[in-house]
């Protein structure tokens, strides 16, 4: 199986061309993947805000303190803009699709019709590693900044995808090579995933082991988490960049 594996790229990255390809397809889903972690963290600070108690699981009285009507009344109070927390990814979800929609024409052109596609995805993906890193500091005084941050995220997200897959069809006229082309960049991205998600737990797990300070369904494990996997996925976005 592994031998296929291997087999798989063979010759493939004699071609600087492919290797670029498939080098910003992993980046990017990286900065896709540790959005996720960050997203979570997002959603712990907010919900604190609201006077929700994010204590161990283990606590189990603690626990026991946040099932009244009257916790989960003050919990759930407005914390921006008359947003719940359990409300903010959605909306900034929507308002980034809305703000990508609205671009697409633009970015469509740019790319298709100029010679400036190159430059133009250079720019976004200095912008989407940038915003990213700046996502790094969230904390419970920067969450809302950070949450602001998200569609400016999905806008240079959109755009880098943009610019990457406008390059697949000149790679080759063999349909059949870039067919696999295809096929072997989503091979990529499945794996920078599973890259991201591994590495950074099992980089928290070990460095909380470390420091003593391993919290199950705390907020500080969360922001932990969430600031391991934008630094790495910054990092490694920036190395195959």
């Amino acid at each position: 199986m592994l031998k296929q594996s291997c087999s798989l790229f063979q010759g493939w990255f004699d071609r600087t061309e492919f290797v670029g390809f498939l080098h910003i397809g992993f980046g990017r889903t990286c900065i896709f993947t540790s959005t996720l972690f960050l997203a979570t963290a997002v959603t712990y600070l907010s919900s604190e805000d609201a006077g929700c108690a994010f204590v161990d699981d283990a606590d189990d009285s603690a626990n026991d303190k946040c099932k009244s009507e009257t916790c989960q009344d003050v919990c759930d109070k407005a914390v921006l803009a008359n947003l719940r927390p359990s409300s903010l990814l959605a909306m900034v979800a929507t308002l980034g699709g809305l703000l990508g929609a609205a671009i697409m024409p633009f970015l469509g052109a740019v790319i298709d019709y100029s010679s400036y596609r190159r430059q133009f995805g250079i720019f976004f993906t200095w912008l989407l590693m940038a915003a990213n890193l700046s996502q790094c500091m969230v904390n419970q005084d920067t969450w809302k900044w950070v949450l602001a941050l998200f569609p400016v995220c999905n806008t240079a997200y959109i755009a880098v995808q943009t610019t990457q897959l406008a390059y697949m069809p000149e790679v080759s006229t063999d349909k059949s090579i870039v067919l696999r082309l295809a096929a072997k960049s989503r091979a990529v991205e499945l794996s920078a995933v599973l890259f991201v998600i591994i590495f950074v737990i099992v980089v928290h797990r070990v460095g909380a082991k470390i420091t003593g300070t391993d919290c199950n369904g705390c907020t500080k494990t969360a922001v932990a988490i969430a600031r391991v996997g934008q630094i790495l996925a910054v990092r490694a976005f920036a190395h195959l960049y």
